[in-house]
């Protein structure tokens, strides 16, 4: 009898760490993927700025004090 409680709470135990670490995981990759795409996001945003010949709002307003 005490063999088979062993053997259940160990499958469930097993079933609810392998939950616990595909939520983990994937929570992980979630917030990695976002953390780059920002990354990414204000990457792109300087290098329109550093473009020749286009004129970003920044050096309109500089334009116009001079």
């Amino acid at each position: 009898m005490n063999e088979i409680f062993l053997s259940s709470f160990h499958s469930l135990f097993s079933l609810t760490a392998t939950r616990f670490l595909t939520f983990l995981f994937t929570t992980i990759i979630i917030v990695i993927s976002l953390t780059l795409n920002q990354d990414q996001f204000v990457i792109a945003q300087q290098q329109q700025q550093q473009l020749p010949g286009v004129e970003t709002t920044k050096s309109l307003s500089q334009a116009k004090q001079e």
